[in-house]
């Protein structure tokens, strides 16, 4: 009885932690994606600020392609175009861990 007692307890152990749920590492760092889509006519360029983190790298995006921001923080999110002789803020989204967030400009 001791024996079977000892097996079904190493097999309930075994099954609990070989099915526990892992975390995923957006979740875990708390970091989403950004794709920016342009469906402009031309070409543009973008840059997106990031709360408590500041703007990231500026990207050229032809028209009709896209660009791919990873591993941003997790917070709010503004979209900016240069227009040339200024920066023109286009939107904002409150971004969730693990999202794949779309802007368009277009």
């Amino acid at each position: 009885m001791k024996k079977y007692l000892a097996i079904l307890t190493v097999a309930f152990a075994f099954s609990y932690f070989s099915c526990s749920d892992d975390i995923k590492d957006c979740e875990k760092n708390n970091t989403t994606n950004i794709e920016v889509v342009n469906a402009s006519g031309s070409s543009i360029t973008v840059k997106v600020w990031i709360e408590n983190v500041g703007f990231t790298e500026e990207q050229q995006i032809a028209n009709g392609a896209s660009y791919i921001y990873t591993n941003v923080s997790a917070t709010s999110a503004e979209l900016w175009i240069d227009m040339g002789t200024h920066w023109y803020w286009s939107e904002s989204h409150t971004l969730t861990a693990c999202e794949m967030f779309t802007f368009t400009w277009g």
